[in-house]
């Protein structure tokens, strides 16, 4: 691999996310570090042309379905011959981890799918199934990625909880996307719900609108109980700590919109504030103590 390609994708990373940078420097598999950063950004890089709203939608479609394709052969051993910098990242990325988890295939597709099903959908409203599979998808997807790289040898149970935190995650970062999302032209909420109420999608201030809100964060709370649970029963503490900082950050944004009364507004910093990163500190601090005592008395 070249090492261009390499530090491109660890500078992607950073500048996209700073919680996904240290998560891979301080929970994923040593061997899988730069796994991550090849993953992540490839991934980073598709959604920013999906939504991009300089790209037509014959060509959007075109270059996601080109993409489908090329990482389908990928993993049936056929590598594109001129690979672009971006489209290196996934090729390296498949060939190093092809066949080393059942993990690796699931996360490839599922995210996969969202991001096409976002390509399809932008001009477009949805229906309620259509957004619930949609955040359960891509949670499945958040979920095989933790697994795969991080404690990647440990079978992790299959509890019916296991994707219950990364869909309430899902359902808060639909609600702090919903204005960027419109300029864009995605729709977040159900297609079903604006009919029965008569509301059009820039209603935000609509009461009826902020209901809606108010039972998505219901169900995004009840979620996050259920998913903080089944994270409490892994013998792995670094998937732990980095599973309860995926709900940590956002149940910020949860915490924000019920303050302000449900109304949903353009941008949401709180993920970024002294008090999260403090959140995210003694989230760790207490997942360690609570493992050393698992240990102690398993004994």
């Amino acid at each position: 691999m070249n090492n261009s390609t390499l530090k491109a994708a660890r500078s992607i990373t950073w500048k996209a996310s700073r919680q996904a940078y240290l998560t891979a420097r301080l929970f994923v598999d040593r061997k899988k570090v730069n796994d991550f950063y090849l993953a992540y950004a490839y991934f980073r890089w598709l959604d920013d042309v999906v939504d991009d709203p300089k790209v037509d939608e014959e060509k959007r479609l075109t270059f996601i379905q080109q993409q489908v394709d090329m990482v389908a052969d990928l993993f049936l051993d056929q590598a594109p011959e001129h690979p672009s910098q971006y489209e290196e990242m996934i090729v390296e990325f498949v060939r190093r981890g092809k066949g080393t988890s059942k993990r690796l295939k699931p996360f490839v597709d599922d995210m996969l799918a969202t991001i096409e099903f976002d390509a399809r959908r932008r001009g477009r409203l949805i229906s309620e199934q259509d957004l619930d599979d949609y955040c359960v998808r891509l949670a499945a997807s958040v979920v095989d990625g933790l697994q795969y790289f991080i404690g990647s040898k440990y079978d992790y149970p299959e509890d019916d909880d296991r994707l219950t935190a990364a869909t309430a995650a899902q359902i808060a970062h639909l609600l702090q996307d919903t204005y960027q999302d419109l300029e864009d032209g995605i729709v977040n909420i159900p297609r079903e719900y604006l009919e029965a109420e008569s509301l059009k999608p820039e209603d935000i201030e609509h009461p009826q609108y902020r209901k809606w809100v108010k039972e998505r964060i219901e169900k995004a709370r009840n979620n996050f109980d259920k998913g903080k649970a089944y994270f409490d029963t892994l013998a792995v503490l670094r998937l732990r700590m980095a599973g309860l900082w995926y709900c940590t950050r956002f149940a910020s944004i949860l915490n924000a919109i019920e303050r302000e009364g449900y109304l949903l507004r353009p941008e949401y910093t709180e993920q970024r504030s002294i008090s999260v990163w403090l959140k995210l500190l003694w989230t760790a601090f207490t997942a360690t103590v609570h493992h050393i005592i698992r240990r102690i008395f398993a004994v």
